[in-house]
This record gives structure tokens, sequence and C-alpha cells, in this order.
């Protein structure tokens, strides 16, 4: 017999889970156990370190994010309907998944933020490829409408799951922390198994490593709400069993479902994401119309330059320079020459375009660097476009971009 984490908030769930990662992968392996999965709250920052020291000792690596979901869509913000969301359990089962995975996650920053980073069916549906889904916690939607004695949403929601992921990626996860909640949805969580055959997943809700850390937890909740451990009316973990326990502790509280624990073991199998170092990985970009990648860049740089209505000009050797010259001088890799022109040092960004992969500097500058006067510079190499009103300069927020500093920097 085995068992298998699967669902577990590393320091990287910040200011809520306290696990460090050295220190989780450590007691793992301590337990016996030769896998364990990184879920952090719609995350996925420490997943390479989680990965590097998963390797390092031996352990095998489940990548994997709690995910937050919409109440209705990710574009749907209003508070009194939108405020509330559930949580959702992803893990990679290949690298196909871990990439689908990341764009889940990327899009609930990138349309669905409202106070969390939240993902909807859609989003599921368009990228649910290589990736088992587990209905998480008290606060995942099948539980939550358990909770809300809404038994017949639930069985509809654990059917659009399955629907959306597949009939051998979609489990019912049971918690047992000791929560009169969890024990009270038990039976209509057997009822659902029972009638879907949806199988079962046991887990912990990883918060913290060893059982005594739980004070640290505390602290972090108090951080992060702004209260102290000294106030009674607090969020606050109801005890101190959010912590990774052993097979033996697992398999004793799901004596009566044996196989909820087993699963656990068959999804870790099921899961193989592996990472390369050393390499750029550099997505390919093929640009439309029939033009080269470089012709476009071109064309977009030029089209973002008339947009700017400026179009400056400098005298060099009794000839008039425009920044068309310049342009072209950069495009050709006449670096010297456009610093000649210019006056100063020409710092800046490295763009890989034409299947060149070494990152090799191919000469289109910002727009700040054609244009310094339209720019202003803000703290730590920071420029943002500026807009002059009543003589006094204000930074366009809307407009900020590092300025790079050296020629060979690659992105």
């Amino acid at each position: 017999m085995a068992f298998t984490h699967l669902h577990v908030h590393t320091e990287y769930s910040l200011l809520d889970g306290a696990s460090r990662i050295k220190d989780l992968v450590s007691r793992a392996k301590e337990l016996g156990m030769d896998s364990v999965a990184i879920t952090d709250h719609g995350v996925m920052f420490g997943v390479i370190d989680f990965y590097k020291e998963c390797r390092k000792q031996g352990i095998k690596p489940i990548i994997g994010c709690e995910v937050y979901t919409a109440a209705r869509t990710l574009f749907d913000k209003e508070v009194e309907k939108d405020k509330r969301m559930g949580h959702l359990i992803l893990l990679a089962r290949n690298n196909q998944g871990y990439r689908n995975l990341m764009k889940i996650v990327s899009e609930g920053y990138r349309h669905g933020f409202y106070y969390k980073p939240r993902i909807d069916k859609d989003v599921l549906r368009k990228y649910h490829e290589g990736i088992i889904a587990l209905s998480a916690c008290l606060a995942g939607e099948v539980q939550h409408r358990l909770l809300n004695g809404d038994y017949d949403g639930a069985r509809r929601e654990a059917l659009e799951m399955r629907d959306i992921f597949g009939e051998d990626s979609f489990y019912l996860e049971l918690q047992d922390q000791g929560l009169e909640e969890e024990a009270r949805i038990l039976p209509d969580m057997k009822r659902l198994h029972e009638e879907t055959g949806i199988p079962f997943a046991a887990t912990n809700d990883v918060h913290y490593v060893r059982q005594e850390d739980a004070v640290v937890q505390d602290v972090l909740m108090c951080i992060q709400t702004g209260t102290t451990v000294d106030e009674e009316n607090r969020m606050r973990f109801s005890n101190d069993q959010f912590y990774l326990k052993s097979e033996d502790e697992m398999r004793k509280i799901f004596s009566n479902i044996p196989e909820a624990c087993d699963n656990t073991v068959k999804i870790a199998e099921q899961c193989d994401v592996t990472f390369e170092f050393g390499h750029l990985h550099l997505p390919d970009f093929n640009a439309p119309d029939g033009m080269s990648n470089r012709d476009y860049l071109r064309k977009l740089c030029e089209e973002y330059l008339v947009e700017l209505h400026i179009a400056p000009t400098q005298t060099y050797n009794g000839e008039t320079v425009s920044s068309t010259k310049i342009r072209n001088l950069l495009s050709d890799g006449d670096i010297r020459a456009a610093n000649a022109m210019l006056g100063r040092e020409f710092s800046y960004r490295s763009i890989v375009v034409d299947g060149d992969k070494r990152g090799r500097t191919l000469g289109f500058p910002t727009a700040n660097q054609f244009f310094p006067d339209n720019f202003v510079k803000l703290k730590f190499g920071v420029y943002a476009s500026k807009t002059v009103i009543d003589g006094e300069v204000y930074p366009s927020v809307t407009n900020i971009g590092i300025r790079p500093t050296v020629h060979t920097e690659r992105y």
C-alpha cells in the first residue's frame, strides 16, 4: 500500500501556507512517500523550486494548482454576485497538461482577477487536456452545494466536471480534518459516488508540515487579515489537523473508504511532468500575411512611432538624421554608427526573430530610446511615457516598462 498527498499548500500560498518546500519534501520522504503534489492557491510561483527539490531528494513531483472558480464567468465582476468563488484542484498529467495549467492560471490573472485570480468553465473546456481534477475542499463547488442542501445542483456540477475532464480525470475529493461540515456532507458525497460512479480521492488540506507548525500558520493568518493572535473574532483554522499526515494516519481516517487512499497512488502514477533546464524555450511565431518575423516586427514598431506623433531630428557631421535613419542603421546591426549619431550609448532590448534561438541582438530599440524626451524616468530603470499638463509632468502608468541597459538581454 501507499499514499500520495495531492492537496498541498507551500509557502507560495502567500500568508496562508506555512510549508517550506525543502522541509515539505524532506518530511514526505521521511514518511516513506515516493511522490507529493504542490497545489498552491491560484499561483504556480513555487513549481520550479518544488520540482528541483523533489528531484534532488528522489521524490516524484506532482505539479498542480488549487484554482479559484468564478461564480458566473471570469468577466463578471459585481460584488453582490461574484465575490464568492469556488476552489478546484488541477494536476498536470503530462507536459501538455502542465502547459495548459499555466494557461489556465494566466487566464485567471489576465481576465478573471476580482479579489482573486478566477477562471470559469469555458477556460477549463479550452485547456482541459492533460489535466486531472479533484473537487477540492469545502469551498469546492460540489461540496458548497451540498452544504447548502442542493444535492441536485451538486450532482449536476460533478457530472459537468466529469464531462469536461473525462471519465478517468475527475475525482470527488474527500477530506476529514475533524470539521463538522465535512462529516455533514459525507453521506451525500457517498450517494453522489454511488449514483454517478465518479471515484473518490482522499486528501488532507496541507498548510504546514508538522502538527506543531499550526501555531506558525496561525500567525500568518493574522498577518494576512491584519489581526493579532489575542483577538477572538478573527479568521483562523479550526484545529491543528492541516499538516502532512502519514499514510497510516490517512488510512485510519478513511478506513471505511480505502479506495479513496488507493486512488491517490493511481493518480500520482499517471502524472509525469518533466522540465528541461539549460535550454531556451522560446515560442514559435509566424508573422501574418506572409511577412518575415523581422519585417512584421519593424512594421509594428513603425506604426507605434507614428501613433506617438513625434518625429525629432538631429544633425551629425552636418547631415540631418531622422529616427528612420537611426532605425535603419540599427536594423542593419550598425550599432556604432547609431551611437555616434545619437552622441550617446544606445542600449536596447534583445529581440529574437526569424527562428534565431541564440538571444542575439537584432536591432530594434524601444520607443523610449528613439524619443527620450517623450519618456520620464521613474526609479530603478523604470520608464513611462509622459503627459505634460500645465507644465507638470505626469507618468502614464499604462505604458510603464523597463529600459534594459545591456545589449544581450533575453526574454
